[in-house]
């Protein structure tokens, strides 16, 4: 699997790609900590790096929290957002 999402690092450099949607409605890792170590310490720093700057994970379902309505932006500029209706995260991607 970590070579698969590696190939998207190098779509992105080859491309110049600033914003990506992620559909993870049928992901069929759940529960691996070692591969969700892998993505959170080497894959999304190499996002990071690559010059992105909105991420979308379309999702099954979203627990509705306090922060919704708050964009989630960390100190290196990349937006994450969660959507469960993919021409929602579209839209977003788009804006």
């Amino acid at each position: 699997m970590k070579s698969e999402i590696s190939k998207i690092l190098d779509f992105i450099k080859e491309y110049s790609i600033t914003a990506i949607i992620v559909d993870t409605r049928n992901y069929p890792f759940r529960g691996n900590d070692k591969l969700q170590s892998w993505i959170n310490h080497t894959y999304i720093p190499q996002i990071i790096d690559s010059g992105i700057v909105r991420y979308a994970i379309i999702v099954e379902s979203k627990i509705k929290t306090v922060l919704d309505d708050l964009e989630d932006l960390d100190e290196d500029g990349l937006a994450v957002e969660y959507f469960t209706d993919p021409e929602h995260a579209q839209s977003w991607i788009k804006s």
